[in-house]
């Protein structure tokens, strides 16, 4: 699953910093049909492997 961030980090987890994040099934901001779920402030994440700007990342399973 996808997220996209404004900064490329070298981590294999982060936190939501801002109030909610949308989790994407492809790296594409322009629809919201590709919106799978959405990450709330505080809530941890693991990062799979990074894309430039966008993140493949697990939270809770998906």
């Amino acid at each position: 699953m996808l997220i996209f961030t404004d900064e490329p980090v070298n981590a294999s987890y982060g936190y939501v910093n801002v109030n909610s994040a949308n989790m994407r099934s492809s790296p594409n901001k322009e629809s919201s049909s590709n919106i799978i779920a959405t990450l709330y402030y505080g809530q941890e994440f693991s990062v799979i492997s990074c894309d430039g700007y966008w993140y493949y990342v697990n939270c809770n399973g998906t």
